[in-house]
């Protein structure tokens, strides 16, 4: 059975320490971080 844990909160809140406290405890386990994603998805942003 597959499922997702999607981790939000306020900086330094301690999202990663979570994560990879979960990683450690469940293989296959896999971390997202939208900081890497987003830089894959649109490396060059534009806002307008």
């Amino acid at each position: 059975m597959s499922c997702v844990v999607w981790i939000t909160g306020l900086p330094g809140s301690g999202k990663s320490s979570i994560a990879e406290a979960l990683k450690g405890r469940h293989p296959g386990f896999v971390i997202l971080r939208m900081d890497e994603m987003r830089k894959i998805v649109t490396p060059e942003p534009t806002y307008n």
